[in-house]
């Protein structure tokens, strides 16, 4: 709902929320270009969060909401553990997509705690 130029202005992305905290942050990093943000590497999915994978993706409530094929995103996952195809892209995408679900539909409180560490 913001208005467009308050969002970009002079060519500078985020512009309002620059200037709001402009006096709070260092010049270095009140300056600093937008950055992008890349899924993990793809031996993430095969070690340790490979069961943590499945049992988000492969779950009863993710399955229920009718949006993914249990068979598909069964191929994809054991594919990619095996090392048969780098999928790591794509399941970092239904994993966002699910954990976007289960904040903003389901309305759960996310719990740092439970979270795999690479």
């Amino acid at each position: 709902s913001i208005p467009p130029h308050l969002k970009i202005k002079h060519n500078v992305g985020k512009y309002i929320v620059r200037q709001a905290f402009k006096t709070l942050l260092p010049p270095a990093i009140f300056r600093k270009k937008k950055q992008g943000f890349s899924a993990p590497e793809e031996t993430w999915y095969r070690g340790k969060s490979y069961q943590y994978v499945k049992s988000i993706l492969l779950s009863k409530r993710s399955l229920e909401r009718g949006i993914f094929r249990r068979s598909f995103i069964h191929h994809v996952i054991e594919h990619h553990h095996r090392g048969l195809k780098n999928y790591r892209l794509l399941i970092w995408s239904l994993l966002s997509f699910e954990w976007w679900n289960r904040i903003f539909i389901d309305g759960e409180k996310v719990d740092t705690d439970s979270r795999p560490h690479a």
